[in-house]
């Protein structure tokens, strides 16, 4: 970064104390209003009215600070765009509109839409951090052209490298990814600074107690403000969240006069919750690289992907039918999934590992002639072998006759198999043993009710690919066809969006001239969905991407 002179340094400074100044202030009249809202004050006008005059003092003296300022600018142009996007919407909706005047009112909103969003807070920062690291991309690409021209002389060229290098350096650092990485490694360094402090301290026997406790209290304070704890502060919030609908879900499945559109509701909500949770971020993670091993497999031409939930499915009722006898026998199980040739040394490993739920006397790890291992034939293909473990691990957690004591490992399905075919084939396996009264035990961790639920457009999808009749070849009334450019990425690339009745499709070009290069196909439960799914891809497209609604036209 360009040194400041001292000149903008004071005036920076200035700034700085003068923001710092309306801050304390702003603290102070909303302590006092807080303060008196909690107080024990007795209800009724008197209070009413002092409450409105300390609530007023704060709000003038916030509007007209500068943060205050561009927050209401900020509300204002939020406002503005949710608005328009719910006009937007509800024009859409609108079948009492004729179908010109309709796209006429949908293709004004859109545009107004798009251009408020563009003022909005949120899309200028973006603008501008894209702007920082487009700069840093141009930089690097100046650089490479100068080390790749053999016309300058060796010097010349070190000298412009040099140059250019700065020059990417600081534009580096003015960076969104690089202040956050300054801010957070100042809240660790502040944090560290205060704990050494307060190590010294409590080491001096003479130290005053209500010193100790203040620099103890900020310690705390600091501690609190670095990224790690801000961050499991998100995650238990977001488990709470989770839980309070869980149980409220609960509630509602006990009363059998509830509505079914209230438990529908309320059920996608604990769904959405729980996605917002680590354990759920994760698991939808896995079955989306899931869904991207299944459709990679089946563009390499191995197998259909409606083939590889069939041949997973079966491979998988086997290995929970054997679990289920060995727990009928008193015996806790794990199921695994590796190369069949490393089996053994892998299942050798998995008592060792923390996450099993059966240890020694002492934590220790039980000898190997304690345990079982049953093989399950080998498996062509690691993509269906990676399946056929996820369904097995849900099937025999929800099967009504297995409680979390038959389980012998916390994180089922957590993993995959990974590797070239040449290598060996995939294998499943089953490890059992009989618990004894000197091992120590706990319950597993695993979390029960869940299903490998695939997204609705991997589901909607595979519907394409096992549909016998194919795809109508003709619209139909009501379906939609936009196609869309990108005139600011390079060949302006074209994206086209239509519906044949129930199925939507997506296709993309790279140049509007160039062959055809991307398609995707999905079959919805009815016509109405589909075309649901299409107008969110435009939008998606269209509003808050860079492309362009150009009109329609043939070509698939």
């Amino acid at each position: 970064m360009p040194r400041r002179t001292a000149a903008e340094q004071r005036k920076v400074d200035r700034k700085v104390a003068k923001t710092a100044e309306e801050a304390a202030e702003c603290k102070r009249l909303k302590d006092a209003h807080d303060d008196f809202k909690n107080s024990d004050a007795a209800p009724g006008p008197h209070r009413d009215k002092k409450l409105k005059k300390l609530y007023d003092d704060w709000y003038d003296y916030y509007v007209a600070t500068g943060n205050g300022k561009r927050q209401i600018k900020r509300e204002a142009q939020n406002s503005l765009s949710n608005n328009l996007h719910k006009k937007l919407e509800a024009a859409r909706a609108d079948d009492t509109l004729r179908e010109t005047t309709k796209k006429q009112k949908v293709d004004e909103l859109a545009a107004q839409a798009a251009a408020a969003k563009a003022k909005t807070h949120a899309a200028e920062e973006s603008a501008r951090n894209d702007a920082k690291r487009q700069k840093v991309i141009d930089l690097r690409e100046d650089a490479r052209a100068v080390a790749a021209d053999a016309s300058l002389k060796p010097s010349t060229r070190k000298r412009k490298l040099s140059a250019l290098a700065k020059q990417v350096a600081a534009a580096e650092e003015d960076t969104h990814a690089a202040q956050q990485r300054r801010q957070r490694l100042a809240a660790y360094a502040t944090h560290q600074e205060l704990a050494d402090e307060l190590a010294v301290l409590l080491d001096d026997e003479d130290a005053d107690e209500d010193d100790v406790a203040d620099l103890t209290a900020r310690v705390q304070a600091a501690e609190e403000d670095t990224p790690a704890a801000r961050s499991r502060r998100q995650r238990l919030a977001a488990y709470a969240a989770h839980k309070a609908l869980a149980d409220e879900l609960a509630v509602l499945l006990d009363d059998e006069d509830a509505d079914e559109d209230d438990v529908a509701d309320l059920t996608a909500r604990v769904q959405a919750a729980w996605l917002k949770t680590g354990a759920g971020y994760s698991a939808a993670r896995r079955l989306a690289d899931l869904e991207a091993e299944i459709r990679a497999s089946a563009a390499t031409g191995k197998v259909p992907p409606g083939k590889i939930l069939e041949r997973a499915r079966a491979i998988a009722r086997a290995v929970v039918d054997y679990s289920l006898q060995e727990i009928r026998a008193g015996r806790r199980v794990s199921i695994g999934n590796a190369r069949f040739g490393r089996i053994l040394e892998e299942a050798k490993r998995v008592p060792r590992r923390e996450g099993f739920a059966v240890k020694g006397p002492r934590g220790g790890t039980l000898p190997w002639s304690r345990f079982s291992l049953k093989l399950f034939p080998r498996v062509a293909e690691t993509v269906v072998g990676n399946v056929a473990e996820k369904y097995a691990h849900n099937m025999l957690a929800n099967h009504e006759a297995v409680t979390l004591d038959d389980f012998a490992y916390d994180n089922f399905g957590s993993g995959g198999v990974h590797h070239d075919e040449e290598l060996g084939d995939t294998g499943l396996y089953v490890l059992s043993l009989e618990p004894r009264a000197t091992d120590t035990t706990r319950p597993s961790r695993y979390i029960l009710g869940r299903e490998v639920e695939f997204s609705d457009e991997f589901e909607a999808e595979l519907a394409a690919g096992r549909s016998p009749a194919g795809m109508p070849t003709s619209a139909r009334k009501d379906d939609l066809d936009v196609y869309m450019q990108d005139f600011s990425a390079t060949g302006s690339p074209v994206y086209r969006v239509y519906t044949r009745g129930t199925w939507a499709v997506f296709t993309y070009k790279k140049k509007p001239d160039s062959p055809f290069n991307g398609l995707q196909k999905f079959k919805w439960g009815s016509s109405a969905v589909a075309r649901a799914k299409a107008q969110a891809k435009i939008d998606e497209k269209s509003v808050k991407g860079n492309y362009v609604v150009v009109g329609s036209d043939s070509w698939v």
